[in-house]
């Protein structure tokens, strides 16, 4: 019986630890790196409204060679799921050229350092994303 007992608490520990919460949520959401029509090109800017539960917590636009996204935010703890929507990716094709591309993308965070790819319609433009948090 104590041998059983020992098991569940370990097991519970390990289970608990795999989980996202929202202590250990906090991180940044980076784009790793993008292509155009098979070329590797600069994504220049980022927005996203972050939902969760249907309810928007904050609009971004950012400059992506300056900062990456950080932000403090809540998470349904049991989906463990994170869902940006209106995610838009500009990028620069030339000099007088902008392309913007809106969507709604994803993560499965049960896993630490989840990685996903996103895709514009015709898949012209591949984005790799990377969902990285620290341990606490």
């Amino acid at each position: 019986m104590r041998g059983l007992l020992i098991i569940s608490i370990f097991a519970t520990f390990v289970i608990s630890c795999t989980k996202v919460t929202e202590k250990n949520i906090r991180g940044n959401w980076q784009i790793t790196s993008q292509t155009f029509n098979g070329q590797n090109v600069t994504v220049t800017q980022f927005s996203a409204v972050w939902t969760f539960n249907q309810s928007p917590e904050c609009l971004y636009s950012l400059d992506w060679s300056t900062s990456p996204l950080v932000h403090n935010y809540s998470l349904d703890k049991n989906n463990q799921k994170l869902t940006i929507s209106n995610f838009i990716v500009s990028v620069d094709v030339d000099t007088f050229v902008t392309l913007n591309y809106i969507s709604t993308i994803t993560f499965d965070v049960e896993k630490k350092g989840k990685k996903m790819t996103w895709r514009s319609p015709g898949d012209s433009i591949v984005c790799n994303l990377e969902l990285i948090y620290p341990d606490y």
